[in-house]
């Protein structure tokens, strides 16, 4: 049916250009994207003596839709050989290259002058090694390879995984052990995770305990080495850890133990930390668990031992987690700039912002050594998320006093004396739509019926998390990466709390608790195991660095990353969550934040209007939001829907400079439209006002239609590139094409309409 009205409303459209007196123009270029201007057609205005608007029409749609094809399609990759369209303008998620767990970060010293504004890419590239990516619009990427390598006289063996970079402007080079490159200021930091020599000889790699390691160099692509300075320790029911007597003292301090199971000690040969031991110190990390457990009765209280607060968040504690095993991994930097240190160094005196480390601890796979909570539930049964502070505000100095668990796999809160927290805190801060109980996350599970995919976010694994604070709201937000990596069921959610070691609670799906997912929680069509990634903000926009599978069928670990816009946008319930325009493969708008194009996206300057009724709010026309799930994942993101035909006008205050329109197609295969008849605009050129047409500009069904048909890949729309154009009114007409039979809904939609124009302060 569908097919059918396309094609009658093309027959149509070719007779009303037929009619239609307008200027025609041959000179049409599509080249390969590698030029900024001249590759689109042109036309001279002539004014005319009775003072009329003159109309010139350009290329035929259909041949508009032919610039943002491919020369070729690679089945198995599911990427294009060569893609063509003006990388000026758009960008594609084109994920070439292998690189999963990507973090990505930008130079922010103004004092280095050669890597300043570049991004650095670093993500799980080998065992062994860690290769650094460097790019100027976060698109292409140059490899610096060899960023880290691991001392071969080193503890570290396997499962090199996820590491992350964070600047500290105001340390010195020499106080950790590297040498002042003379190129910028500061230190570079990278955490990671790796697995011991001694942990090889597990008999299973499901054995293996992975430990936390902190690398430095003075220069954000390295190379790094092994920080080996000294650990000042913290004091834990009055062991200082760091002194050298103690380092091991608590390394199978649990009685109920069966010892010969995980009794290897792991670190800490002398007062400094060398090659040979790993940063983290897991001894140290367990004790402060189990003194947690012992005493959190007195949460919050000062130990008259120590002279030291007890953490305050003890008393949300389940069971005694500090049992023998303590495999660590995904460590993330995060810096909260609402509360600042005064710090000195002698000469200069300055504030820095508290510093804190997120890290994944990782379940034992015995059940043996999986510790009961008092429902008879395992208390442990999955990978969480953890945080910690540092000593003095020192990036090499755990305070393992602090160390908090603040995520727990399969429940909306760690415990009910976490909800009780958090709860307070809420009301304390006038959020009561924030507030919520206690319960086991079930409703996260669910089923779509077209394709039989059960999707189940939150069963067992909690890693890669990342922190993002809207001052705004005030409010935390901790995203997540939830499932199983090498499947469609990896995936990202979010959590709020009101301050960086929570409490957090993860959201309910309606609430917008899944922000990402495999082609928007529908399909494994071209989009699998979207998760582990960076929150990075770049310019006005927050954007989402995350990894996919670069094959859908044959290797589930080779990843490489993909990037895509986040938005805040209010849910049913009024809050304010992180809402992601993604996962896409389509073209969509480049960054005007990197520098990388001339163009932002100016449609929500725009005045929109709708003729006629039968039709929902036209705010969801231009308010950046792009529907990228099921609706019953995100309930609260809306389409403009129509049910007859319509004329979209598109009115700026002024002309503005504009080289592109994308007009989005619903995500909802049975609403969306196959063309679009005629989209107008009122141009100045040569001081001379007229009116430039474009007609039966087609959607991209050969690259947007799912290949088990019946769907459409979200993110996807028609597109229209134009040598840029003084423009100051856009009228777009819009087809009502769904009847109410055969199955349509009798609704056609657009999920967004996205102008592409130089800024006004550009």
């Amino acid at each position: 049916m569908k097919r059918l009205i396309t094609l009658l409303l093309s027959v149509m459209m070719l007779l009303s250009c037929m009619l239609t007196a307008c200027v025609p123009n041959d000179n049409a270029n599509h080249d390969d994207g590698n030029t900024s201007q001249g590759k689109y057609e042109d036309f001279t205005v002539k004014a005319s003596a009775s003072g009329e608007k003159g109309v010139y029409v350009f290329t035929e749609g259909k041949e508009y839709s032919k610039q943002f094809v491919t020369n070729g399609y690679d089945a198995g990759t599911m990427t294009e050989t060569k893609p063509i369209y003006d990388k000026d303008l758009f960008y594609k998620n084109l994920t070439w290259f292998t690189c999963a767990d990507p973090f990505v970060f930008r130079c922010s010293d103004v004092s280095d002058t050669e890597n300043y504004g570049k991004f650095f890419l670093f993500g799980t590239t080998g065992t062994g090694i860690f290769n650094c990516f460097m790019s100027t619009d976060l698109v292409s990427w140059v490899n610096y390879s060899g960023a880290y390598i691991w001392d071969d006289q080193g503890w570290q063996a396997s499962d090199c995984w996820a590491p992350e970079i964070t600047w500290d402007e105001h340390a010195k080079p020499s106080d950790y052990g590297i040498e002042d490159d003379g190129v910028g200021t500061g230190v570079y930091f990278m955490f990671a995770s790796a697995s011991p020599w001694d942990e090889i000889e597990k008999e299973s790699n499901e054995d293996f305990e992975m430990v936390l390691d902190l690398a430095v160099s003075a220069s954000p692509y390295g190379p790094y080495t092994v920080w080996t300075g000294v650990e000042r320790g913290a004091t834990i029911n009055n062991v200082n850890y760091g002194l050298e007597e103690n380092y091991a003292k608590y390394t199978n301090y649990n009685e109920e133990y069966v010892a010969g199971t995980y009794s290897d000690y792991i670190g800490r040969k002398g007062n400094e930390v060398t090659v040979d031991d790993p940063w983290f110190n897991s001894p140290a990390a367990q004790a402060s668990l189990q003194y947690q457990w012992q005493n959190k009765e007195r949460a919050g209280e000062i130990d008259s031992n120590t002279g030291l607060v007890i953490n305050p968040y003890a008393s949300q504690f389940i069971v005694d987690e500090g049992y023998s095993w303590m495999s660590s991994l995904d460590p993330t930097p995060f810096y909260d700039y609402n509360d600042m240190i005064e710090k000195t160094d002698g000469v200069n005196t300055w504030e820095e912002p508290k510093k804190y480390l997120f890290f994944t601890r990782e379940r034992p796979t015995h059940t043996a050594d999986m510790i009961l909570g008092t429902d008879g539930e395992l208390a442990f049964p999955g990978t969480c998320v953890y945080c910690v502070s540092f000593i003095d505000n020192d990036w090499s100095q755990i305070d393992y006093n602090s160390l908090t668990r603040v995520t727990r796999d399969r429940f909306n809160f760690v415990s009910q004396g976490s909800a009780d927290i958090y709860n307070a805190q809420a009301e304390a801060f006038d959020a009561s739509e924030f507030e919520k109980g206690f319960k086991e996350t079930t409703d996260w599970n669910f089923k779509t019926s077209d394709t039989e995919l059960y999707l189940k976010p939150d069963s067992y694994i909690n890693e890669g998390s990342q922190v993002v604070y809207n001052k705004d709201t005030g409010l935390y937000y901790l995203t997540l990466s939830v499932g199983v990596y090498y499947n469609e069921t990896y995936s990202v959610l979010q959590a709020v709390a009101y301050s960086p070691m929570g409490p957090y609670r993860k959201l309910d799906m309606a609430e917008g608790g899944v922000t990402l997912a495999t082609d928007g929680g529908k399909s494994l069509d071209n989009v699998t195991g979207p998760g582990h990634h960076t929150m990075i903000q770049v310019g006005e926009e927050l954007l989402m660095v995350y990894h996919k599978h670069l094959d859908l069928n044959t290797n589930i670990h080779a990843r490489g990353p993909a990037v895509d816009r986040v938005k805040w946008v209010k849910n049913n319930d009024g809050m304010t969550v992180l809402y992601v325009n993604g996962p896409t493969t389509y073209l969509q708008p480049n960054i005007y934040g990197t520098g990388a194009t001339d163009y932002d996206i100016i449609s929500d300057e725009a005045t929109i209007t709708v003729n006629g009724t039968n039709h929902n709010d036209v705010k969801y026309l231009n308010d950046g939001i792009i529907p990228m799930h099921q609706s019953r994942v995100s309930p609260f993101v809306h389409e403009f829907e129509f049910s007859e035909d319509k004329v979209i006008t598109i009115k700026f205050d002024g002309y503005r400079q504009i080289p592109a329109l994308m007009i989005y197609n619903s995500r909802e295969y049975d609403n969306s439209y196959y063309q679009l008849p005629l989209i107008e605009m009122e141009v100045l050129k040569d001081g001379i006002e007229c009116t430039v047409q474009i007609k039966n500009l087609e959607f991209d069904w050969t690259a947007n239609e799912f290949k088990i048909g019946g769907m459409l890949r979200p993110g996807s729309c028609a597109v229209a590139a134009f040598n840029e154009l003084s423009i100051k009114e856009i009228r777009i007409s819009v087809p009502h094409m769904n009847v109410y039979e055969d199955g349509y809904s009798g609704i056609t939609a657009i999920s967004e309409i996205y102008v592409l124009g130089r800024p006004v302060s550009a």
